[in-house]
């Protein structure tokens, strides 16, 4: 039952996904005055079917995608609302929107969560554990994380993710301290059962505009370029097929 849920609630997500950017063309172009024949969810046979005053718009059998069909999009036609018809820089607008779309629905989804979280997570170093391996290796309190292993360093997200793909647990790192940027060789931390164990904790501090729009920024950065990362260290082997979580945890 949990794995049929997970697949609904997949198929659910990437149709919202779908939709959203199917929607950034279909608004865009109609915007443009462009005529639309039909905007599709799904793909096969019509389930559904609205005849509007110039549209059709349909639900389709199968949830693997959908379309914005466009007049003279593809073929040649003599209607003046055709695709083709329109100005360069109003049928680059139509293309790009649905791109758009889907980073606006990022973006709204990511400053959902941090608001739904009740607090912004930083990079700064809070506090240490006793005797704390990073400590004695030169990383100190007040000290904000930029780069990690010349990656730079948006969210602790980045940090985990750096932390989790190393196998010596030795890091080079580059701190703002002071107001100024400070480059630490060798930052160690310490093993337990091939484990690396993470010895201090970062801020999270309370929301304000200013911190979310730049937090929400950061991590909608941050999350488009670990899937690229992860694509790479998929290709690389670094990580199998069995490290994806499936649908949801992809989402």
């Amino acid at each position: 039952m949990t794995t049929f849920i997970g697949i609904i609630l997949g198929i659910l997500i990437f149709g919202c996904i779908i939709f959203v950017h199917e929607f950034g063309h279909f608004i865009v172009a109609k915007l443009c005055k462009v005529k639309v024949n039909e905007f599709a969810l799904g793909m096969g046979p019509k389930i559904l079917k609205r005849q509007g005053k110039e549209t059709l718009y349909s639900l389709r059998a199968f949830p693997i995608g959908g379309f914005c069909a466009m007049e003279g999009e593809d073929t040649t036609s003599d209607d003046d609302n055709a695709f083709g018809k329109k100005a360069v820089w109003k049928r680059i607008l139509i293309v790009v929107a649905g791109a758009v779309m889907n980073i606006l629905l990022g973006f709204v989804l990511v400053t959902v969560m941090i608001l739904a979280s009740g607090r912004v997570i930083t990079t700064q170093v809070a506090e240490f554990e006793e005797n704390a391996k990073s400590q004695s290796t030169e990383l100190k309190l007040e000290d904000k994380i930029v780069e990690v292993n010349g990656m730079k360093i948006y969210t602790d997200m980045d940090i985990s993710y750096q932390f989790q793909s190393d196998s010596d647990g030795v890091f080079d790192m580059v701190v703002i301290r002071d107001g100024k940027k400070v480059e630490l060789d060798k930052v160690a931390f310490d093993k337990i059962d091939d484990v690396l164990h993470i010895d201090f904790k970062v801020y999270a501090k309370k929301i304000t505009f200013t911190s979310l729009v730049s937090s929400t920024c950061k991590t909608t950065v941050s999350y488009a370029r670990l899937v690229w990362i992860s694509l790479g260290d998929l290709v690389t082997g670094q990580y199998g097929l069995n490290d994806l979580s499936g649908p949801v945890g992809i989402f």
